[in-house]
């Protein structure tokens, strides 16, 4: 575990200075974020933890358990620490399925709240991912020579088919693993595997049909989960610029977050700093600009040099406008990855630790 956390505070540290580079600022502004924002982070934090521990109450209750408020506040923050510490947050639904069972709850209730967990965060992302692109492609030159809308609906359909595919056509996916497995070079894993998909078959047909209140109030909590994550971006963000868009910032922090799980590093960590400056720059005013003023033809009789004195001041005002729409936003992201990666480490740490102690002894 020591191990683990190290490797992924390393990696972390290495995609923010990257970030800082990336934005041309100094490590001086890395304590710049005020006071206040972190305190408004903290709060969202705080309603983040509360909202997830409520979904896994009302999944609980709707699979015929009764789990306690405090015993699912444990499991909730030790499957964020273990997400952190994982590639593409695997160990998160094993470190839940684990408390909820030490806690007393059967296995196959315990997978089964997971299984309708990872429904849950797949149709916010399928309908809210399409709506980050679309609002970065028009904010920014990420989409360049596409439009914006049509890579947005692209987006939207493929997450819309696999939603569908996992509500109701989950045997195509197993039995396409189960192929898979069969390939050589993979039929070491063929037995796990076969037991995980099992369970997991298992876990979705045990899914019990709820009424469309309660199906609200989950997508309701899911939302706030996601949102209080990615909002606190933009309150860092806001701090250090004033008049920051907050579809832009949240979508900044949305699309790498979602990208790096594809990725084999702890959490997505060090790619997702990567991504979420990289995007922040091209979304300053100075990059999305096309009016920059340009020499005429006759500039040369004119004696003005490149442009004329008009010229020279509109590159230096496109130059002081990059200046200031990328100030501080390397040390809201160092912020935004403070108040939400590294806090669930400390608090999953400090609440479900012992547990995993206790299971890696045994």
């Amino acid at each position: 575990m020591t191990r683990a956390v190290i490797i992924a505070v390393g990696l972390g540290l290495a995609g923010l200075a990257v970030s800082f580079w990336l934005l041309g600022e100094d490590l001086g502004t890395a304590l710049a974020v005020p006071a206040w924002a972190y305190a408004a982070g903290l709060g969202l934090a705080a309603v983040n933890y509360a909202a997830g521990a409520l979904r896994l109450v009302m999944l609980a209750a709707r699979a015929g358990r009764r789990l306690g408020y405090p015993a699912a506040l444990r499991a909730y923050a030790l499957g964020l620490f273990t997400a952190a510490l994982t590639p593409g947050s695997a160990g998160q639904a094993p470190a839940v399925a684990l408390s909820l069972v030490q806690g007393g709850m059967s296995p196959a209730d315990a997978w089964t709240i997971n299984v309708r967990v990872w429904i849950l965060d797949l149709v916010f992302l399928a309908w809210s991912v399409p709506l980050s692109v679309l609002v970065l492609g028009r904010s920014t030159r990420v989409f360049a020579g596409a439009r914006p809308e049509l890579v947005a609906a692209v987006a939207f359909v493929l997450a819309g088919l696999m939603v569908a595919v996992l509500l109701f056509r989950l045997r195509w996916l197993t039995r396409l693993a189960a192929w898979l497995v069969g390939v050589p070079g993979l039929r070491r894993w063929r037995a796990g595997l076969r037991v995980f998909l099992e369970r997991f078959e298992s876990a979705h047909a045990n899914l019990r049909p709820a009424p469309l209140h309660r199906h609200a109030a989950l997508h309701l909590t899911t939302f706030v989960i996601y949102f209080t994550t990615y909002f606190t971006f933009f309150v860092v963000v806001a701090a250090m610029r004033p008049g920051a868009s907050p579809l832009v910032a949240m979508a900044s922090a949305q699309v790498p977050s979602v990208a790096s799980s594809f990725f084999p590093t702890p959490g997505g960590t060090g790619l997702l700093e990567v991504g979420t400056a990289s995007l922040m720059r091209l979304s300053s005013p100075s990059a999305r600009r096309v009016d920059v003023p340009v020499a005429p033809e006759d500039a040369g009789a004119r004696g003005d040099g490149f442009g004329g004195a008009k010229g020279a001041a509109g590159l230096l005002v496109v130059t002081d406008d990059a200046k200031k729409a990328q100030a501080g936003v390397a040390a809201a992201i160092l912020a935004w990855r403070v108040l939400t990666y590294y806090l669930r480490m400390v608090v999953g740490l400090a609440w479900g630790g012992s547990l995993l102690r206790k299971r890696r002894e045994s």
